[in-house]
């Protein structure tokens, strides 16, 4: 194995790579040498995030809609930063948070991924949700991509990621509808919202 390691082409970097940078690359082609990969592997993927103010530090991008209009941007919880979204907190709500993005076509990967936490006085019986949603400019559901409740309560937050590379090359519009119902409030918290595409 030394005597492969030492034969690799490595040296040929070692003016333009820096020391870590020469230790990955050699380490992937020995990899793709010895069968563990493909030669493509080693070159990285490029990854860019298309949401604009993901962690809602200043709601840039994002309309925001609620039935008791109060504010759904708010310091009270957050996973990073100053600001997360707070939605619901209250009985009978119905909030909506949203950013509108053009997904680039041709993609090897293309998802949704969000920080999340839920905490509710529920118990036994689990009414209030929050739904992700993808909505194509003219307001029609395209996909409901899932949904949490109240029975997902947690004091930690937790993160999710949600595959929308179906939809490459579409301008739509993400939704977190939050409904609560009569009784037993539940708080949802959502923060470091992103739409990560690959290539």
């Amino acid at each position: 194995m030394k005597r492969i390691f030492a034969s690799l082409p490595c040296t040929v970097y070692q003016i333009s790579k820096s020391r870590r940078q020469r230790v990955l690359l050699c380490a992937a082609m020995m990899s793709a040498m010895l069968g563990f990969v493909s030669p493509a592997a080693v070159q990285a993927a490029t990854c860019i995030n298309l949401v604009t103010d993901s962690s809602l530090e200043d709601g840039s991008a994002w309309t925001t809609k609620s039935k008791s209009s109060y504010s759904l941007l708010s310091d009270y919880l957050t996973h990073s930063g100053e600001q997360a979204a707070y939605l619901a907190g209250a009985n009978q709500a119905y909030d909506i948070l949203a950013t509108t993005v053009k997904l680039p076509a041709a993609q090897q990967s293309l998802d949704v991924t969000f920080w999340w936490q839920i905490q509710s006085q529920e118990s036994g019986k689990y009414y209030d949700n929050l739904t992700v949603l993808l909505v194509d400019p003219q307001g029609k559901t395209l996909q409901n991509l899932a949904t949490l409740s109240s029975r997902d309560m947690s004091n930690q937050w937790q993160q999710h990621t949600l595959d929308i590379s179906s939809f490459a090359d579409q301008t739509v519009q993400l939704q977190f509808v939050a409904r609560t119902d009569a009784e037993a409030a539940t708080d949802f918290f959502l923060d470091d919202i992103e739409i990560v595409a690959c290539n």
